[in-house]
């Protein structure tokens, strides 16, 4: 997935950097489902919800960062890490 879908998702214009950010995304996904294909369009998506709220949320707090992250994305990452484990047990 480029920079550019997550920036035009964030719409946010210009040379600002965010791989950061998409980069613990991504590692947030993989960490809480297991899974983290960037050629699916639900994880894609995915990557962009939590990018989202840790770029418009990169205020130092106390709470821990997966207690910050929005119902959805927490349920569309459930539903990630239930469909892998379906997937491995057809295996």
């Amino acid at each position: 997935m480029d920079l550019q879908t997550v920036k035009d998702f964030l719409r946010i214009d210009g040379e600002e950097d965010i791989s950061f950010y998409v980069e613990a995304a991504k590692k947030y996904i993989w960490e809480a489902t297991g899974t983290c294909d960037e050629e699916d369009t639900l994880t894609q998506y995915a990557i962009c919800a939590v990018t989202q709220e840790l770029y418009d949320n990169r205020t130092m707090t106390a709470e821990s960062q997966k207690d910050r992250v929005r119902h959805v994305i927490r349920s569309i990452l459930a539903q990630m890490k239930w469909n892998l484990y379906l997937s491995e047990e057809g295996e």
